[in-house]
């Protein structure tokens, strides 16, 4: 006979699904300027087909059994939308400025990375200052008091941009002899009283500014006429950014380093000058364009940033594209995923919510 021991039988164990409610801070009231633009996109405006992003995977945490159906509190969060993008620098070509005449190099003002200005002082050869000077089109005969032509006019609209009172009417009077005397006092002798414009004292200039790359003459030095004095280029005249996929209207540039923004244009080439000149300035364009790379990386980001709230991936469910549900404060509500960040995805919602629920069993449609 075998003695066979039976344990006694073990009671199965239900299986009970526990709810816990977290509690996060209340969201702030306010802030809410984006919630016309956010009942917009949940409608399918066409600023979420360029930001919207599908949710992360949902991170384990958020898919417990402890958590399903669990009703949580949300947060308000400031989305700015910034993105790194990889720009193209467009820069000016190289110019050769030439010495307008022979003579000895009795000063000279040139430093790599300097900005050449239209009316700059460049260098004195003998006792004669020698200008830079930007007309379109340019000067080919000197010019004094009596003259009048096209070349006159040019000269009387650069005069102008630079500040001195001219009149633009083609004609080289004595108002136009003055302006030009108070031009070379800025450059020469403060008391001179040259109101002519020679030849052999100007050099001239495709852009009104430019930046110097490289000097080539020196104090003592002997020149002729023709001979090059410095190299020019490298002014920046657009960064050029590509567009594809930013459709967001108000988006603004930005880089590392700067406290400027500029307006991203729809066509993507930015000639903000005020923009450009601060760009110019940052250590990482000028060692850019001293290698040669013209791919630099830059930012863009809202101009207006948006109030979001985060919620955990799993209370999205309906999921399409963009577009989905949550159960928020006891009700489905139909909402657009703008973003995704730190294992959160961030909904933009017609009006404040205050909850959420986790993976909500049979939940009702929101549409």
């Amino acid at each position: 006979m075998t003695d066979d021991t039976v344990a006694p039988s073990q009671p199965k164990r239900s299986k009970i699904k526990r709810q816990k409610t977290f509690k996060a801070p209340r969201p702030k009231r306010g802030a809410w300027r984006a919630a016309a633009l956010a009942a917009l996109v949940a409608g399918g405006g066409a600023f979420a087909a360029g930001y919207a992003l599908a949710p992360e995977p949902t991170p384990d945490w958020a898919e417990t059994v402890e958590l399903a159906g669990s009703t949580i509190e949300v947060t308000e969060r400031e989305y700015t939308g910034e993105q790194r993008i990889t720009a193209r620098l467009e820069l000016s070509e190289e110019q050769s400025l030439t010495a307008p005449t022979g003579g000895v190099v009795r000063q000279i003002a040139c430093e790599p990375g300097q900005t050449i200005s239209s009316g700059d002082f460049l260098f004195m050869l003998d006792n004669r200052p020698i200008i830079a000077l930007y007309t379109n089109p340019p000067m080919w005969r000197d010019l004094a008091v009596g003259m009048r032509g096209d070349d006159v006019t040019a000269l009387q609209e650069e005069l102008v941009r630079l500040g001195f009172t001219a009149p633009i009417d083609g004609q080289f009077r004595a108002s136009t002899g003055l302006a030009v005397r108070a031009l070379w006092r800025e450059v020469g002798p403060a008391n001179s009283t040259q109101q002519t414009l020679p030849l052999s004292q100007i050099t001239w200039l495709e852009n009104p500014e430019a930046v110097v790359t490289e000097c080539l003459l020196a104090i003592g030095d002997r020149v002729s006429a023709g001979q090059p004095a410095l190299v020019l280029g490298g002014n920046l005249n657009a960064i050029n950014v590509p567009t594809t996929g930013l459709s967001a209207e108000d988006l603004v540039i930005t880089a590392v380093g700067l406290d400027l923004t500029t307006p991203l244009p729809a066509d993507g080439r930015i000639t903000d000058r005020a923009f450009l000149d601060a760009y110019m300035g940052l250590h990482a364009f000028q060692m850019a364009r001293q290698e040669g790379v013209l791919e630099q990386s830059l930012t863009t980001r809202l101009a207006t940033p948006l109030g979001l709230m985060a919620v955990p991936p799993a209370a999205l469910y309906d999921l399409s594209g963009p577009n989905g549900c949550v159960i928020a404060d006891g009700s489905p509500l139909a909402v657009t995923v703008m973003a995704s960040e730190l294992g959160q995805s961030l909904i933009a919602v017609p009006s404040p919510i205050r909850t959420v629920v986790i993976s909500p069993e049979n939940p009702a449609p929101c549409r």
